[in-house]
């Protein structure tokens, strides 16, 4: 009788604490939820110590890659002697020892692998401080792109965003620097081969020394090839404190580099908020939803209240959209600014809450309200972080739910120097489902790559078919059915990689494939 009872309450138990809300942790996910993440250590004879992570990629399959940076120990001179990390991690948050078995990462002995963005090709480019290389998933790195593999970085310095254009080229924003320190924006294109492009600019390249400490901080490309930049204007140029003031400002040009003179003055559209320039930039955050570009990040402004809060405003064609929030909105949730990013065709915002250990996502609709049937009616979703110091922050969505990165800030001189936490959460609806894998086998997406159409074979029935870019933008697709199957018109979509985002009636399965 006893066993029989014992049995019992730990078959309730596998029911009550599998119980999975919002802002839970995945407990399928590394150790119970968390995957600590170094390089060296006290048990491992190597002179790189820790890991700084910078950009976390969520690839097609679910695997994810983390880029960053390592330095040495402490010799007195480890501050200045930093490394590159590439690594990749399986979906369940282990280091993925097949790449670069058996390290699984890639090392780079100058600057840090700062950006990694998935081409139109299936491919991804990586960059550091020398440079950016094309790089296939598997980690094999294409030596005819630029001069033996490696598009040089003229400046010296970090990048900052890289786009892909329509032709294969890439447009790149950064900062060069004086000898004064002062730093002036700079914009790059690049060929698809990686080579500077001489139809752009001057041989290549945009130099602004007119716009001293002047930042530029992200770059979305329209469909028809137009170029917004978002960064800050200082209010002082000459004021070199931490907290020196910024116009949020948004520049928009063509292809050649030349300024659009019908968008704000002579291209260049400044908004009445105001944001900290905190060390050497302080990222806005923007998207380009097929309407105009969604801006948004923390600071003050003249127009909504004194108190610190995250602001959001949109730009269309010819400056400030007002059908949107009135052309700005002040969110009534006090936090810090992290990431901005769409899923399902809703805007999130991810930031630091009220507390250094409390993280927040926000949900909007697309006209920038907040969303009230979000979270039994809350808007939002708290995570709860770690009560030790931290230093970049970076989340990315992986198979419906979010994949966080923290990182311990600890002495130089400790063994391990910084360590980074990856976890991952609950914050979507669907993703609090049972397991799914059996419905995601019953269901054949062929051919991949494909060039005109994709056809969907499943025994079960479909309530809804959508169509994501990879950064999550929904966009119409003809589909009709032909001999059970269901066959999507993907002629006119650009090349690289799509998901398909399917509901059934006992759950949904997102699919992704490749437009060649």
């Amino acid at each position: 009788m006893m066993k029989k009872i014992f049995i019992l309450i730990n078959f309730s138990c596998l029911f009550i604490c599998n119980a999975q809300n919002l802002g839970d942790l995945d407990t399928s996910f590394g150790n119970n939820g968390v995957t600590e993440y170094y390089i060296g250590g006290s048990n491992t004879p190597s002179l790189w110590k820790g890991f700084s992570g910078e950009k976390l990629t969520v690839l097609p399959d679910n695997r994810f890659f983390y880029t960053g940076s390592t330095h040495w120990g402490c010799n007195g001179t480890s501050g200045s002697n930093w490394g590159g990390i590439l690594a990749r991690f399986t979906k369940d948050g282990s280091p993925d020892i097949t790449f670069n078995n058996p390290q699984s990462y890639y090392f780079v002995n100058k600057g840090s692998y700062n950006v990694i963005k998935l081409c139109n090709d299936g491919k991804y480019l990586v960059a550091t401080s020398n440079g950016f290389q094309k790089m296939d998933i598997n980690g094999n790195f294409d030596e005819n792109f630029g001069i033996n593999g490696v598009a040089e970085n003229v400046s010296g310095y970090p990048y900052y965003d890289i786009k892909e254009l329509s032709d294969g080229g890439f447009i790149i924003i950064g900062n060069k620097y004086d000898v004064s320190k002062n730093y002036y924006p700079v914009i790059y294109k690049y060929t698809s081969n990686g080579i500077l492009d001489t139809s752009f600019g001057n041989n290549g390249i945009v130099f602004f020394n007119d716009k001293k400490n002047w930042v530029f901080d992200k770059v979305e490309v329209t469909t028809n090839g137009d170029i917004f930049i978002v960064g800050g204007k200082p209010i002082d140029p000459n004021d070199t404190t931490s907290t020196r003031m910024q116009n949020v400002m948004v520049y928009k040009i063509n292809k050649f580099g030349e300024p659009i003179n019908t968008f704000g003055l002579n291209g260049f559209y400044l908004s009445n908020i105001y944001k900290y320039q905190n060390y050497y930039y302080n990222e806005v955050f923007c998207h380009l939803d097929g309407d105009g570009l969604i801006i948004s990040g923390d600071g003050y402004s003249t127009l909504l209240p004194s108190s610190k809060k995250i602001y959001m405003f949109k730009i269309q064609d010819n400056g400030l959209a007002y059908n949107f929030s009135n052309g700005f909105k002040n969110i009534p949730i006090y936090m810090s600014c992290d990431d901005v990013f769409f899923h399902n065709n809703k805007l999130y915002i991810f930031g630091t809450g009220p507390t250094t250990q409390k993280f927040i996502t926000v949900r909007f609709d697309l006209n920038g309200n907040l969303d009230n049937n979000y979270n039994n009616n809350l808007g939002y979703v708290q995570f709860q972080g770690y009560n030790l110091g931290l230093e970049n922050v970076n989340v990315s969505i992986q198979d419906g739910k979010l994949l966080f990165g923290q990182q311990f800030t600890y002495s130089m001189c400790f063994d391990d120097n910084q360590k980074t936490s990856i976890r991952r959460f609950y914050f979507d609806e669907a993703s609090l489902s049972s397991d799914e894998s059996t419905l995601s086998k019953s269901v054949k997406l062929f051919p991949n790559p494909a060039s005109s159409f994709i056809k969907i074979k499943t025994e079960n029935k479909t309530l809804e078919i959508t169509l994501l870019t990879s950064d999550g933008r929904k966009i119409p697709v003809k589909q009709h059915y032909e001999n059970g199957q269901i066959i999507l018109d993907i002629s006119q979509l650009s090349k690289g990689v799509y998901y398909l985002d399917i509901h059934f009636k006992d759950g949904r399965v997102k699919k992704s494939f490749i437009k060649k």
